[in-house]
């Protein structure tokens, strides 16, 4: 059974926090939030907001900053087009393993990010994936 799409629903914390770097970065919170038909009343007492909403303030934002910080992880700058890119390098992976890795090594060639994606053994001969600093690996340190 798949959930229709206007049902997908985000932590509104992701919704504030894209919201406060907006506002860091000159936007106005009412004319985003209008500009995308969303109501600041939709905001209020909800501990989960619509993903397909969320998308579109996203989409707004980046094109009003002319900046694809990627959730705030790059320390600077990411050129308009580079999240278009990235899904295009992920689309066709086979494995998720794969998708983390090819993104890991767009992000560091985009913009030189400060974190990194490691692969981690973990219990039950599992792997988990860790986020980690770029200050903090080891030289020759992989994430594949």
């Amino acid at each position: 059974m798949s959930v229709p799409e206007e049902d997908i629903r985000i932590p509104i914390a992701y919704l504030e926090r894209l919201l406060e770097e907006a506002a860091r970065h000159g936007c106005d919170r009412g004319d985003l939030l209008a500009s995308v038909g969303i109501n600041e009343r939709e905001l209020e007492g909800v501990a989960a907001f619509s993903a397909l909403k969320y998308g579109r303030l996203y989409q707004r934002v980046m094109w009003q900053v002319q900046d694809e910080w990627f959730g705030m992880l790059s320390g600077g700058r990411v050129r308009s087009g580079s999240f278009r890119l990235l899904c295009l390098t992920v689309v066709n992976c086979a494995t998720v393993r794969q998708a983390i890795t090819l993104s890991a090594e767009f992000m560091e060639i985009c913009r030189g990010f400060k974190v990194k994606p490691v692969f981690e053994e973990a219990a039950g001969g599992r792997e988990r994936v860790a986020i980690r600093g770029i200050s903090s690996l080891k030289e020759g340190s992989s994430s594949s």
